[in-house]
């Protein structure tokens, strides 16, 4: 198999829009603002959502730095799962590295796609889930539904971490047969078949096999209606799918529209391994749901429409997350100076969970290759803020700050960079290139 051509794929136009509703000038409100049909997005105090960015920076660097994964049962050659079949298992044996049914959540690739997106990393979302379950005061585990296990390695992992504290669900066309880790099958089924219910679970998550569906924008809908309202989503795309693409480019420009209609989003391209040939790229979708009745293929129509008009006056006020578990602000209302000085408020917090002071942490992020030649925190934070939200502006288009991905994991996905060279000394980019190698290599926690 081939390499794959990234930057062709990036440059491809949407060549047909079948999945798209057809939108018309009548979709608009009759005063042709959408700010004016809900309620405006209120700013909650800043310095609180500063305070919950900063212990979530120091939090979430231990964690990287010490948590271990639960070690994956061995399972034999010829069980069945999610992608059964003889094939799968020729391609299994003679092309390993293209074969994804053997996943657990240390895996480097899973890491890479959820780690610093919108979700974070799979263990902390079932937290969250918990607490919410928790908090609404029913009784029982929290449900949380994986589609498309396959050999429900790292669901394994999962249930020796929470227990029955969860109760896992999974939905697939084929089942694994390692028992003792789903507490229930639902009726066997492609992701375009199945039901997965309504207004139910806390957390529906999917690495690769939700993708593989007909109708993305119709997968999208049906994971959002079975969730609780407070539940998350977390669904992988194909890059290649042009559909995909624009749903995912409208996504990730409109986010607060999204927001503003009841469901918190956002879109990444993510990848793995880009230089070699079991590389891996797509566009991986963290969704909220906040209200029921949502229909986003109204929402879809309503950002294509807005696209074609081209009016800024008409898109509602932009907004950004500080952490994953605080809330949204306006973008407009905290200046580039603020700004600066919370990156570099989040910098510090990483940095004293490291263990080292913040200047030492700026050299070794130029090792890294992750800094312009800053020698000081807050030269870095501001590098950091042009290049994320001045850059994108002042070029008329939409900064990665707006995207609904937490700051705070922009922030750390630059600054973790450093921590396989934390006890080395200077290194030229070809040693710490060497160094990551053997760390993703270990796993994290190892």
């Amino acid at each position: 198999m081939p390499p794959m051509d990234v930057s062709q794929v990036l440059l491809q136009q949407p060549a047909s829009m079948e999945t798209m509703p057809e939108v018309t000038s009548s979709d608009l409100a009759a005063d042709g603002s959408l700010e004016s049909e809900a309620e405006a997005l209120s700013s909650p105090d800043l310095d609180a959502a500063v305070r919950i960015g900063d212990e979530e920076c120091r939090e979430f660097t231990d964690h990287v730095m010490h948590f271990a994964y639960p070690e994956p049962p061995r399972i034999p050659f010829f069980h069945k799962s999610t992608a059964s079949g003889f094939f799968q298992r020729v391609r299994r044996l003679f092309f390993g590295c293209f074969y994804n049914d053997m996943r657990t959540l240390g895996e480097p690739k899973i890491l890479a796609m959820t780690r610093y997106s919108g979700l974070g990393p799979l263990e902390k979302a079932v937290e969250r889930a918990i607490v919410r379950r928790q908090k609404s005061g029913e009784d029982g585990a929290a449900p949380v539904l994986a589609i498309g296990a396959g050999q429900r390695l790292g669901e394994a992992q999962l249930k020796k971490m929470f227990s029955d504290r969860i109760r896992l669900y999974e939905s697939s066309p084929v089942y694994a047969e390692l028992d003792g880790v789903i507490d229930e099958e639902l009726p066997a089924a492609g992701i375009d078949e199945a039901d997965i219910g309504r207004n139910f679970f806390e957390l529906v998550y999917s690495f690769y096999g939700s993708m593989y569906g007909d109708d993305q924008q119709r997968v999208l809908q049906k994971v959002f209606d079975s969730l609780r309202v407070g539940g998350e989503g977390f669904l992988m795309w194909k890059i290649t799918d042009v559909d995909c693409y624009r749903m995912a480019d409208l996504m990730r420009r409109y986010a607060s529209l999204f927001q503003l209609r009841g469901i918190d989003v956002s879109v990444e391209t993510a990848g793995y391994g880009l230089s070699g040939p079991s590389g891996e790229i797509f566009h991986t979708v963290w969704l909220r749901k906040k209200k029921e009745g949502v229909d986003i293929a109204a929402i879809l129509k309503e950002a294509e429409l807005l696209d074609r008009r081209k009016d800024p006056s008409l898109i509602p006020a932009p907004t950004m997350r500080l952490s994953l578990n605080g809330p949204y602000l306006s973008s407009r209302e905290i200046p580039v100076e603020r700004l600066e000085s919370i990156v570099k408020g989040m910098m510090e917090s990483a940095a004293l969970a490291m263990g080292i002071e913040s200047a030492n942490l700026v050299r070794k992020l130029q090792t890294c290759g992750s800094s312009t030649g800053a020698r000081a925190a807050e030269q870095w934070a501001a590098d950091f803020v042009r290049s994320s939200l001045l850059d994108y502006t002042e070029r008329g288009l939409t900064p990665p700050l707006e995207y609904h991905v937490p700051l705070s994991l922009q922030v750390l996905s630059l600054v973790h960079q450093v921590i396989p060279i934390l006890d080395e000394g200077e290194l030229t980019l070809a040693e710490y290139k060497g160094r990551m190698m053997l760390y993703m290599a270990r796993g994290p926690g190892r």
